[in-house]
């Protein structure tokens, strides 16, 4: 059997001859628009592959890792069921598409010139199944993809002109793959023809006696829309084969979801003042697209518009101007700008323009983000930094980050609301966001007899108390459960006396030098306390603590309070009695902080799981997917327009998936917000709110002596 002739039987005289020139033709048009898109990023292709080959020699195998895992294996986009399992369809068949077409051409072009073949017997039965197989999932992705669109098209995603185009190239190139198949079993019939189950199928209908004459038109119209395809990659949807693989490479590896940026280092450009060289001036934040370093363009570049990230958002939910979507492919329009498409390219770039057309189109574009309406200030604040989208992203585009820049130079350029000023001002002077006296901060525990670290400079365990849990008075008694706990197990632990405000709103705020000088004087003030292991109750305070202090040379132990109490349980340190016979059915809300950003997940339940008498009850989204409460980003201090409370969206949707009688929380953020809408809600006497910490002190044995669950809250040095 002749394996190539029985795959090409009615080959065109002379194809051969023309097949290779002119796809190196198309090629060639590809690798041009390549080149012309490169020219967006604004770095020479010698920069750029010396920064690649640095990134690869350092970290080259844990980032084609995450290659493999996200682009090959569609981790993320597999995390929507029918979304994904249609692409996957699509791109798992072009995979085998290039695969089958290259094995061809070796066997036709190199080893049929020595005489082997590979593609014969079981060895090209197989094959052939493989290929059909591939065509069918090729063609039911791409139908149901098109259905999706026309019948049942999600809010999230756009429909253009382009998207259509696309889709239908492909279906045409894989409609007439497998006429082509059809026609030849049709004309030939094989006994073994029946592992092309499909094209068999096709052949029932194919006259074959038309297909000598039809056969080559099929064939070159086949060879040129596929041909086509290739070459128009870099002016379309098609460029996110190439960029979002690439992308994914380009991320560093190793970096905590929760650690923010840092675009200058006082404590670095002190040590430098003393150097003769004259001062740069420090970049504050970016409000023009052209100031972005070309990773990041290319970051952008690689979004498909998918819509993902929109369909996570709690902004957008809560009727927010804010769109993760609209900003980025704003972005996107804006660096496409500053290269003018070749020729008829310059209609097909304009329809990925996701702004309000008449505006996008109207003008011409400066770069600056708010001037050009790609966002304004008010989305700026909208965002909750909740880390949704970043997670939701399949090509891995850091959204919190363009919108953390957007607020440093909204600060740099003095366009603040006075909440965002008052609330700065309060960190400045008081050491807190609340404007209320700095010593009142732990006087109250003080006076209850907790030790502070200079009265027992041995202790192991120091308990951050942070802000909410000193000043805010709901949770001031998360802070005493807490501290009933920690004594309870019987740790030696101790608060310190002098703690302020870690700095986490300022610097989600934008107001970067404030943030620094407020942790340079923290680092400092803590410094001589490194070797202890420091417990919060809060996931903001956790995630400054533990990632952004580590910029000033500070490397601290941080355990997040659920972590400390699910090895204490799981050790036996903290015995517990059935207090409460109401607990039944809890429902646990994950903090974006604690959980998407820090991947602390078991921990909460595993604590919830001991409590005697209680059942978990899961929402319809919860660990990575969980939804924000409305108080991230700075969002806890200062409102912005919306139509509906994040916070009461959360938690009517938690209420309506899990039917809890408790709302278990492990941030005082998340506790605070909730309590606000369970009174907006009118929901007092169906549901209580109460953090893991609360749970288990009420669980506690009852003292003898106090008539309290735990006892008294002091703890002895």
């Amino acid at each position: 059997m002749d394996a190539v002739r029985e795959f090409l039987p009615f080959l065109p005289a002379g194809a051969g001859m023309i097949i290779y020139p002119l796809s190196i033709l198309f090629f060639g048009c590809m690798a041009y628009g390549l080149y012309w898109r490169f020219q967006r990023y604004g770095v020479s292709l010698k920069d750029a592959w010396e920064e690649v080959k640095l990134d690869a020699k350092t970290e080259g195998r844990a980032r084609l890792r995450t290659v493999i895992e996200q682009a090959l294996l569609q981790k993320k986009v597999m995390r929507r069921p029918l979304a994904g399992n249609f692409h996957w369809g699509i791109f798992g068949a072009m995979l085998v598409f290039s695969a089958g077409t290259g094995l061809v051409a070796f066997q036709q072009d190199l080893l049929s010139k020595l005489g082997l073949t590979f593609l014969k017997n079981g060895v090209y039965f197989a094959f052939e199944f493989v290929l059909d197989t591939a065509a069918l999932a090729f063609l039911a992705g791409l139908l149901v993809a098109l259905g999706r669109r026309m019948f049942a098209k999600p809010s999230y995603l756009e429909n253009t002109k382009e998207s259509y185009a696309v889709l239908g190239l492909l279906l045409f190139i894989g409609a007439t793959g497998l006429l082509l198949e059809g026609m030849r079993l049709a004309a030939h019939p094989v006994p073994w023809g029946g592992w092309s189950y499909v094209g068999s199928l096709v052949a029932q209908i194919v006259p074959a006696a038309a297909v000598p004459a039809v056969y080559p038109y099929v064939w070159w119209t086949h060879l040129f829309a596929a041909l086509t395809m290739i070459a128009l990659v870099p002016y379309t949807k098609l460029y996110h084969i190439l960029a979002i693989p690439a992308n994914l490479f380009l991320e560093p590896v190793g970096v905590a979801k929760a650690k923010l940026s840092m675009p200058f280092n006082l404590m670095d450009m002190a040590e430098d003042e003393s150097e003769e060289s004259e001062e740069e001036e420090p970049t504050m934040g970016v409000g023009n697209v052209q100031e972005f370093d070309w990773k990041r363009k290319f970051a952008v570049d690689a979004c498909i518009n998918c819509g993902r990230c929109e369909s996570v958002c709690p902004a957008v939910a809560a009727g927010r101007e804010l769109s993760p979507r609209v900003m980025i492919q704003g972005l996107k329009a804006s660096i496409a700008a500053t290269v003018p498409a070749p020729g008829l390219m310059k209609k097909a770039e304009a329809s990925d323009l996701i702004l309000d057309e008449k505006d996008a189109m109207a003008g011409e574009k400066t770069g600056n983000v708010f001037e050009d309406g790609i966002l304004s200030e008010e989305a700026a604040w909208s965002c909750l930094n909740c880390g949704a989208c970043m997670e939701e992203c399949p090509a891995s585009i850091h959204h919190v980050e363009y919108t953390l820049d957007f607020r440093r130079h909204l600060f740099s350029e003095g366009h603040v609301k006075d909440k965002q000023a008052t609330l700065l001002e309060a960190v400045e002077r008081n050491g807190n966001p609340y404007g209320l006296p700095s010593y009142e901060r732990t006087e109250w525990l003080l006076d209850k007899g907790i030790p502070d670290i200079e009265d027992n400079p041995d202790a192991d365990y120091i308990y951050w108390i942070g802000c909410a849990g000193a000043y805010g008075i709901r949770n001031q008694e998360v802070t005493l459960a807490t501290l009933r706990l920690l004594k309870a197990a019987g740790l030696n632990f101790a608060i310190l006396a002098e703690e302020k405000c870690c700095g986490e709103v300022v610097k989600r705020l934008g107001e970067e030098g404030r943030f620094q000088l407020l942790a340079m004087e923290n680092v400092q003030y803590l410094e001589p306390y490194a070797d202890k292991t420091f417990i919060t109750s809060c996931p903001h305070c956790y995630n400054t603590l533990k990632h952004e202090y580590r910029d000033f040379g500070l490397e601290l132990n941080v355990v997040h309070h659920t972590e400390l109490f699910a090895k204490l349980l799981a050790d036996g340190k903290l015995p517990l009695a059935a207090n409460d016979a109401k607990l039944a059915h809890i429902a646990y809300h994950d903090p974006c902080n604690l959980g998407r950003m820090n991947g602390i997940y078991d921990a909460p339940r595993e604590v919830i799981g001991h409590v005697p008498g209680a059942t978990l009850v899961e929402p319809a989204r919860h660990g990575d997917r969980s939804f924000c409460c409305g108080a991230g980003g700075g969002n806890a201090w200062f409102n912005v327009p919306e139509k509906t409370k994040v916070s009461s969206l959360r938690l009517k949707e938690i209420c309506a998936s899990a039917h809890p009688a408790i709302l278990a929380v492990a941030c005082p953020y998340c506790l605070a917000m909730f309590d606000d809408a369970v009174k907006t809600e009118g929901m007092e006497k169906t549901l209580a709110v109460k953090d893991i910490s609360e749970l288990l002190a009420d669980a506690l044995p009852i003292s003898d002596e106090s008539g309290e669950t735990g006892g008294d809250v002091a703890a002895a040095p």
